[in-house]
């Protein structure tokens, strides 16, 4: 895990939903310092915190832990057509 990668998934996960850090630090039960720590890159969420933290920000465990920011920047607009693929 790369945290600068981690702490840039939880800030754009936590803007798209909504919270300020401190919001989303009362949401998990830790200070809006450790939330800041993480989005910076000083350090990472305890483990015991990840699905709470996740759940949170409405990102599955997997992308959240990758930093997978190409993920979470995606937005669903539409229907997806299976038939296009020939399945």
């Amino acid at each position: 895990m790369d945290p600068i990668k981690v702490g840039k998934a939880i800030k754009i996960a936590r803007a798209k939903r909504g919270f300020t850090q401190q919001e989303l630090a009362a949401r998990i039960d830790v200070t809006d310092k450790a939330v800041s720590r993480w989005e910076r890159g000083v350090g990472l969420p305890d483990i015991s915190l990840i699905n709470d933290l996740a759940w949170n920000l409405n990102i599955d465990v997997n992308n959240l832990l990758d930093g997978n920011v190409a993920f979470l920047e995606n937005n669903w607009i539409g229907v997806l057509n299976l038939s296009k693929f020939h399945l």
